[in-house]
């Protein structure tokens, strides 16, 4: 266990090290904006298609009589602990509501084919470990504009700096933005006004030091944003309206809104480079 708490939290480091992160960055909100998942999920997932594999081969195999007659013992005992392999193979099997599926597997001597049982493990298996992120991610509230759609999708801003290379510093600073490594809101507006809170669509919409550069950039957002978009977002109060460009405008990455993948990064340069 301890072991893997040490794997888990390289993971993390390495999430933030090739993002260009800093250290005191979330762990959990690392991992979204580069679409990974967790390490214990992926260990997960190699051990039950390891398990899969070996009980797809001919009963003409030893190993696999062997991992047979010891699931059937595991199955059989009364609440009698195991431990070894097989019997971690049958927690894993539990912990993702697949140990039925194996015991009839098991009991009828069929087995599904190894693309169908892949495709309902990984599935499963991200379901809950998208929940598990989304549940550590909303307990920071320096994490209050990431929004967890997709924990196993690359943030828009570094799909956007893979195909124009010329963004990728500006992407990483909407990226530190996004996660809050500044920790805005948590301190009152030095430029403008004392009694206000520097919130992030505080610097985005209201701060007087960065209205003119602001009215500036956000014109030409105006210019190439789909007219339909435009009228969604001006409807919008100002932290939602921030969440939703901060989070690409919540869609999947468009290759048709690359103009304004760029105007909304120069925009968010500007404001942010001026506090």
């Amino acid at each position: 266990m301890k072991r893997m708490i040490d794997l888990e939290i390289f993971h993390f480091e390495a999430a933030k090290h090739c993002q260009g992160l800093p250290t005191n960055t979330s762990n959990y909100g690392a991992l979204v904006t580069i679409g990974w998942k967790t390490l214990s999920a992926h260990c997960d997932i190699i051990r039950l298609l390891f398990m899969w594999r070996l009980l797809s081969l001919s009963m003409l195999c030893l190993y696999k009589r062997i991992f047979i007659s010891r699931l059937i013992e595991i199955f059989n005992s009364d609440n009698k602990k195991f431990i070894g392999p097989t019997q971690m193979l049958v927690e894993t099997c539990k912990k993702y509501g697949l140990l039925n599926v194996l015991k009839v597997s098991v009991m009828n001597g069929e087995y599904m084919s190894m693309c169908k049982w892949k495709k309902m493990v990984i599935e499963r298996i991200l379901m809950r470990d998208i929940k598990r992120i989304s549940i550590a991610c909303s307990l920071y509230k320096v994490l209050d504009y990431l929004h967890v759609r997709n924990a196993s999708m690359v943030s828009h801003w570094w799909q956007h700096a893979f195909r124009n290379t010329k963004y990728t510093r500006i992407n990483r600073t909407i990226i530190r933005i996004l996660l809050n490594v500044q920790r805005y809101g948590f301190n009152m507006c030095l430029k403008c006004n004392p009694e206000v809170i520097n919130s992030i669509e505080h610097v985005m919409f209201q701060c007087e030091s960065t209205k003119e550069i602001r009215e500036l950039y956000w014109n030409n957002i105006i210019r190439v944003c789909p007219g339909q978009l435009l009228k969604e977002i001006v409807k919008m109060n100002l932290k939602d309206r921030s969440k939703f460009i901060l989070n690409g405008f919540n869609s999947n990455y468009i290759h048709e809104w690359n103009d304004l993948y760029n105007a909304t990064a120069v925009f968010l340069k500007y404001v942010f480079k001026q506090d």
